[in-house]
């Protein structure tokens, strides 16, 4: 139990987290805390049954722990050192905020186990009163992709009901992915009080995907006189897709030309990336053998560039203003392989890659059509996108665009010429093209290897 509170109390002081589900985090520390000590224990779906929470909420602060943990380069430290350290310090505010975070945690989840269908209650006896009906309605939640700004950004969660025989959706909400599971059940209550389509009525029976949720909102069920059923969730599935795509017309991803953005620009974009998808490159690269590349364009320092995936549709380039920020971006990339899913890149960088055409905007798609503008083949366009510090999309100028031509084309043009340059080198070599020139390896990565 010590360690338990030590590794919340250092939590709480060094990231001060937002607390929406304190449940989330009592399961997240119990979980992280028994990898760190034993390396096994109950899985996180465990956990979810057993604290009443996701089982991706539960990774997502597992993630920041071991981040938090990965970044200290050490064990948690027992209460009684962090307790002297914080003291040594004169942080006792600190220690005081994280002993009341506890607390509060503690009696949130004390009151969440005596009263957990509370939010619900009020509404019972007007549901009751609706009159019943042989219908079979479907509900379920699911991430989606879709960015929402406030408060955040963050990724929400699509919470949907809808009724099987029509396969119409009574109601469809958005909630914050650490809501609460009782937001199925309040959108399930919204929909008989104010379906969508219909009068206000209550269905005879429902179905849910989800086995645990199922087990928890039987009492809900059994009070409202209302069957509940297991069932695939594809019917759910179907009716997400088609809320996020309702969303994505409502908020369409814009088109690529604007902004001081050219035609020009953007056709010598798609020339360039689409030859290089044609050539031999990720054949010829790794993903552990990173490039200096100068573009060649007046005021831009040369890049630190390194191959994405492989040889298919998952290849790409990625761009960095120096070898610093490509280290610390692989340095988080190992912290997430470990289990840190929360870790950001921590850097901006530019990414090159190829899209189905299918999967663009109709803007995006347009444009591709009136400019005759490259493609790597007959269904995949090259794409470029900037990612900030907080793994959230940049806007695209001009000049980014020409990074990546000039620093693609440059690549393109070594592998034409000297095709042996990108075996494991013995010696650093630089190589002129033009008004660019490419050093391999990077100045930065040792030699003789094709590791960083």
């Amino acid at each position: 139990m010590e360690r338990a509170v030590a590794l919340w109390a250092r939590f709480a002081v060094e990231r001060q987290p937002r607390i929406r589900k304190p449940s989330v985090y009592a399961a997240a520390v119990e979980y992280s805390l028994t990898l760190l000590e034993s390396g096994y224990g109950p899985s996180q779906d465990e956990l979810a049954e057993r604290y009443g929470v996701s089982a991706s909420s539960i990774s997502r602060v597992h993630g920041e722990i071991v981040e938090m943990v990965a970044s200290g380069e050490r064990a948690p430290p027992s209460l009684a050192e962090l307790v002297d350290r914080l003291a040594a310090e004169e942080l006792e505010s600190e220690q005081e905020r994280a002993e009341r975070a506890l607390a509060r945690v503690q009696e949130e989840m004390r009151e969440e186990q005596e009263a957990p269908f509370e939010a619900t209650a009020a509404t019972r006896e007007a549901l009751r009163a609706l009159p019943r009906t042989n219908e079979l309605w479907l509900g379920g939640r699911r991430a989606i992709h879709t960015v929402i700004s406030r408060d955040g950004p963050f990724q929400p969660d699509a919470v949907v009901w809808l009724e099987a025989g029509s396969r119409a959706i009574t109601t469809g909400q958005l909630v914050h992915p650490d809501d609460d599971d009782l937001a199925v059940i309040e959108a399930l209550a919204a929909a008989m009080l104010e379906p969508a389509f219909g009068q206000p009525r209550r269905p005879a029976t429902v179905e849910l995907d989800d086995p645990r949720l199922a087990r928890r909102f039987k009492p809900v069920f059994d009070s409202l006189q209302m069957a509940c059923q297991l069932g695939s969730g594809d019917l759910i599935d179907e009716a997400v897709a088609a809320l996020e795509s309702q969303l994505q017309d409502a908020y369409p991803e814009p088109g690529l030309l604007g902004k001081g953005i050219e035609p020009d620009v953007l056709a010598e974009f798609h020339r360039v990336a689409a030859r290089l998808a044609r050539s031999d490159a990720w054949r010829a690269l790794t993903e552990q053998l990173i490039l200096e590349v100068d573009p060649g364009i007046p005021g831009v320092s040369p890049q630190c560039v390194c191959m994405l995936g492989a040889p298919g549709p998952d290849r790409g380039l990625l761009f960095f203003a120096s070898a610093d920020d490509y280290f610390q971006h692989a340095r988080l990339a190992e912290l997430r392989e470990l289990g840190a899913r929360a870790c950001r890149p921590g850097v901006e960088l530019l990414a090159l890659g190829y899209d189905p055409v299918h999967t663009l905007g109709k803007a995006r798609q347009r444009e591709l059509m009136e400019h005759g503008w490259e493609l790597a083949d007959t269904d995949s366009a090259p794409g470029l996108i900037k990612m900030g510090p907080d793994d959230f999309s940049l806007p695209l100028s001009a000049d980014d665009y020409r990074i990546a031509s000039r620093c693609a084309d440059a690549i393109g043009n070594l592998l034409d010429a000297h095709p042996e340059a990108f075996e494991a080198p013995g010696a650093r070599r630089r190589f002129t093209l033009d008004d660019r020139w490419i050093v391999i390896p990077h100045p930065a990565m040792p030699l003789w290897s094709r590791g960083c």
